[in-house]
């Protein structure tokens, strides 16, 4: 039953998360700033976690609800790129950084989880880590929103995050409007 349970648990996290993103983006977009909804969810998630590490056994239910509630700002973090772009082109320049940057750390993190479970030949190591990020993400998410009305663009702060890829040289940022094929031809028109 302790597998059974702990799979209810799972559920539960997804069963409270899916329906509260739907619900959380539309009324953060209502305000001015998100910044309250990110360090809100951000701080339900930690509580959570340090439910399940501390005390696991007291209050599974609540611990996994927090958690869902937690896991809900994803959707609040793709509503934010939509809500400080200043046009499709900024748009697509944030979106492509945040997600690229953003699946490739929510990739590795189920690896790193068990890497340090296996490592520690424990569950609190992971569960630490786990406690890191959701503060990492929550920091980032309050003071990258603050980000963008001090002057800088959304395409040049991609453009800054591109840099690390390119070995720190940074590249002034360029958006097409049009690209065309060898005959002429006009293959993407983002006017």
């Amino acid at each position: 039953t302790s597998e059974t349970g702990a799979g209810l648990l799972l559920g539960l996290i997804s069963l409270i998360a899916v329906p509260i993103s739907l619900i959380v983006s539309p009324l953060a977009a209502r305000h001015d700033s998100q910044s309250g909804w990110i360090v809100g969810l951000g701080g339900l998630g930690i509580a959570g976690i340090l439910g399940l590490l501390i005390a696991p056994a007291a209050a599974p239910l609540l611990w996994s609800m927090l958690v869902g509630l937690g896991m809900s700002v994803f959707s609040l973090a793709l509503t934010v790129i939509a809500l400080r772009a200043r046009d499709a082109q900024d748009t697509a320049s944030l979106s492509g950084m945040a997600q690229g940057f953003g699946y490739l750390l929510a990739g590795v993190g189920p690896f790193m989880f068990g890497l340090l479970h296996h490592v520690s030949g424990g569950w609190t190591v992971p569960w630490l880590m786990m406690v890191a990020v959701y503060l990492v993400q929550t920091a980032a998410g309050a003071l990258a929103l603050g980000g963008l009305s001090k002057g800088v663009t959304t395409r040049e702060m991609a453009a800054a995050y591109a840099s690390f890829a390119r070995g720190g040289i940074y590249t002034t940022p360029r958006t097409y409007t049009e690209v065309r094929d060898h005959n002429g031809n006009v293959i993407l028109d983002n006017k």
